[in-house]
């Protein structure tokens, strides 16, 4: 998908077992990369429509996550 050829190289140079490679196949984890290019924009932007909206993602991906722990 989007971040294929990372996880590919990370794999490949750090093995599937590492701890390096569980950081970029991990659900979580991922959810945890986004936020952290995320929130310091919207940060800044302020107490804007637009942090509001990004804040509502953020939410919103971690249910997500939280029902496909309990589906799984």
């Amino acid at each position: 998908m989007l971040a294929a050829r990372l996880r590919t190289w990370v794999a490949e140079r750090f093995g599937d077992e590492s701890g390096p490679a569980y950081l970029v196949t991990c659900g979580w984890c991922t959810g945890t990369w986004a936020a952290g290019a995320v929130v310091p924009p919207a940060y800044l932007a302020g107490d804007t429509t637009a942090f509001r909206a990004v804040a509502m993602v953020l939410t919103l991906s971690y249910l997500a996550g939280l029902a496909s722990t309990w589906l799984d």
